[in-house]
């Protein structure tokens, strides 16, 4: 089964760093592949619930 590769291109990373207390962490690894980790969120809030809605809304901004 041929697995799709392609250089990492992307987008939405200005908009994931300016959730409040958000922090985007990129592996730079050279090719895009399904499944594959190419970085995380981690985000820091007054609760858990308002960490994980950041953490949820910085991740969902970006787009590979």
């Amino acid at each position: 089964v041929p697995v799709h590769k392609s250089p990492p291109d992307a987008s939405g990373l200005s908009d994931a760093l300016a959730v409040d207390g958000a922090h985007v962490h990129v592996y730079g690894k050279p090719d895009v592949r399904p499944g594959r980790k190419m970085g995380h969120v981690t985000a820091l809030g007054s609760t858990r619930d308002n960490a994980r809605e950041r953490a949820e809304r910085a991740a969902e901004a970006i787009h590979l």
